[in-house]
């Protein structure tokens, strides 16, 4: 019985250890790095996975996981492509990021736009409307509702938010960012 106990509580320490992951932290000057957790849901299903946003201004990278620390997807893209790899190592390409993670994963997300709004900011690139809020700027844009709030102090990067709430037809994205990291 003794052996049991101690091998549950070795199991019990691995599973905790694999949910506490570090925080990702750049590797590239300029790199602006996000961890958290991301819920999306649409009508008839919800999906919730971690992930890493990786953002240098030319390259970006979405990794999203389970709970346990586990890569499921890597998406990259820059102005010319988009690129994903799944676990199993197969590989998609197309021209927009948008295109790549709905034909791959059914997600419908405004990839293009979050690179903006994970910062607090409307996408340059298209019209919006943006209102200060008492916690943090509610953004119109693209047909997308997104709130992004629990704004803190980033040093050079400004105030940026720790909370993004997107949503358009049905389809409800909660972003919680655990950790910002940025390499001057």
């Amino acid at each position: 019985m003794r052996g049991f106990k101690g091998l549950w509580c070795l199991l019990a320490v691995l599973w905790l250890a694999a949910c506490a992951t570090p925080p990702a932290a750049p590797t590239r000057a300029g790199e602006l790095v996000a961890t958290g957790r991301v819920a999306l849901r649409v009508p008839n299903d919800s999906q919730i996975a971690n992930f890493t946003w990786r953002d240098d201004g030319q390259q970006a990278a979405l990794d999203l996981g389970t709970p346990l620390g586990q890569t499921v997807a890597r998406l990259t893209f820059d102005a010319n492509s988009a690129h994903l790899m799944d676990s199993s190592g197969k590989e998609t390409s197309a021209g927009s990021p948008e295109e790549l993670l709905q034909a791959r994963t059914g997600w419908q997300l405004p990839v293009q736009g979050m690179r903006w709004w994970l910062r607090g900011k409307a996408d340059p690139a298209t019209p919006a409307q943006v209102t200060p809020t008492s916690d943090g700027v509610h953004i119109s844009q693209n047909g997308w509702e997104i709130d992004a709030t629990d704004l803190r102090d980033a040093g050079r990067e400004g105030k940026l938010p720790w909370r993004i709430h997107a949503s358009q037809n049905g389809l409800d994205l909660k972003i919680v960012v655990s950790d910002w990291q940025w390499l001057p």
